[in-house]
């Protein structure tokens, strides 16, 4: 399948491979560059950089410029967090939260102001990297190794499969996060950053997918990779 004309925001650490698929496919392919006030290992993820709301992505005062310079021209605008960012847990977190129809799964403690401020719903997990830890197949179909937020997703009818931690690289860190590594490309297709069958739990996610009508899609051979996530502009 051809997706042609979208544009695909990911972290600089995305191998060539699953690039050259993204393009493949049809994407444009648009790396975030590091904002050095985070973690090393996460300066460039967009779970960490980016979230959108009504139309526009928050980011960081201290990286508004520089998303402008790569996404501005593609039609992107957007809006700085009072929250500055910071090289420690939990400074680094308050864009990561997961957003289902009005409701936003976060660490509440954490959470940007400009966040909390508009939504309508927020509940409350432990579990500061929300979005980077959730594959959200589709609005009632998610995976996660975070037992916190499987019981939150369930209580609110999503369907989950809990999948053991682990399996995901991320250099810096003990492992990376299901979320991190993937993301919907529309049109029926879920993509990994990676080979999702080197995944432990690779068969089952393959078929979790299936039953919800969406064909997991394998961007390379490689071992998956935790990147930040895949997000269409």
């Amino acid at each position: 399948m051809y997706i042609s004309g979208n544009i695909m925001i990911t972290g600089e650490c995305v191998s060539g491979k699953c690039r050259e698929r993204l393009v493949s496919l049809g994407f444009t392919v648009i790396r975030l560059t590091s904002f050095r006030a985070l973690p090393r290992p996460v300066s460039s993820h967009p779970d960490m950089l980016l979230y959108r709301k009504d139309g526009v992505f928050l980011t960081f005062q201290g990286y508004k410029a520089e998303a402008e310079r790569l996404l501005s021209a593609f039609g992107a605008r957007f809006e700085a967090i009072p929250e500055q960012g910071g090289s420690v847990y939990p400074l680094d977190i308050p864009l990561n939260a997961l957003e289902i129809g009005d409701t936003v799964y976060a660490n509440e403690k954490s959470l940007s102001e400009s966040i909390k401020k508009d939504a309508k719903r927020v509940v409350n997990i432990r579990q500061g990297y929300a979005r980077c830890s959730t594959a959200l197949v589709s609005p009632k179909a998610a995976i996660t190794a975070d037992k916190g937020i499987a019981s939150a997703l369930k209580a609110d009818g999503v369907d989950v499969l809990e999948i053991s931690p682990g399996g995901i690289r991320l250099d810096g860190y003990g492992y990376g996060f299901i979320g991190g590594c993937s993301g919907n490309l529309g049109n029926g297709l879920y993509a990994f950053c990676g080979d999702i069958e080197k995944h432990p739990d690779g068969r089952a996610i393959v078929g979790f997918c299936e039953k919800h009508g969406v064909n997991a899609v394998s961007l390379s051979d490689e071992p998956l990779c935790d990147c930040g996530g895949l997000l269409i502009l």
